[in-house]
């Protein structure tokens, strides 16, 4: 499965992140973060090795993975849909298979915290917010009926509103418990990336004009 990767990178505030869960919560939380998102990411991989696409790049960033494919202008809608849902659902059987396991054998702090971490790592890329999943499914949705740079400007857009409830909630979190910053650091780098996303649709847009 990993053949059709060329390169793989960490950035390094990646190691900020992990360092911030250990000391704001515990080693078992940050296994269970970083096995959640393998498993996350090898979903996606997993789909587009049996559509034979090759991943130019795996970033590891602070809060997620960019994969970078070969030509991914020219990747059809439904192989990136599949491959789009396949992250999160993952993470959703994996969830499943905890509640099982808890329901037979009982909640251990395990399974508890990886039922978590699953649950919210599957539901959350699921918002239509870039650059999480559900963007690209709505995006490969809408591109199949209104074409590419129409789904990319209704992703944009559904991306801002959602970010920005995102961002009041997190507010309202860091407000109620006096400490939790974790879902406005979120909301903000998630904030960030749009924002760059957005500049760099809006200048492919723009034809360059010489003086």
């Amino acid at each position: 499965m990993f053949k059709y990767v060329r390169k793989f990178t960490i950035n390094p505030l990646f190691f900020f992140c992990l360092a911030w869960i250990v000391l704001t919560d515990s080693t078992i939380t940050l296994l269970c973060v970083l096995t959640s998102v393998f498993l996350h990411e090898c979903g996606h991989i997993f789909v587009y090795s049996l559509a034979h696409i090759v991943i130019d790049k795996i970033h590891l960033q602070p809060f997620g993975v960019r994969i970078t494919v070969k030509n991914e202008a020219f990747i059809l809608p439904h192989i990136q849909l599949l491959c789009s849902m396949a992250g999160p659902l993952i993470n959703l059987v994996c969830a499943a298979v905890c509640f099982l396991l808890a329901k037979n054998t009982g909640m251990s702090q395990w399974v508890a915290m990886f039922y978590v971490t699953n649950i919210f790592l599957g539901i959350f890329n699921l918002l239509p917010i870039m650059p999480l999943d559900g963007s690209r499914i709505l995006g490969a949705i809408v591109s199949v009926f209104f074409g590419e740079y129409t789904a990319q400007i209704v992703c944009a857009w559904v991306s801002l509103i959602v970010g920005l409830c995102v961002l009041v909630f997190g507010i309202y979190v860091l407000i109620d418990s006096k400490i939790n910053l974790s879902l406005c650091i979120l909301a903000g780098y998630i904030l960030i990336c749009l924002a760059v996303k957005i500049y760099n649709l809006l200048k492919k847009r723009t034809p360059n004009v010489k003086s």
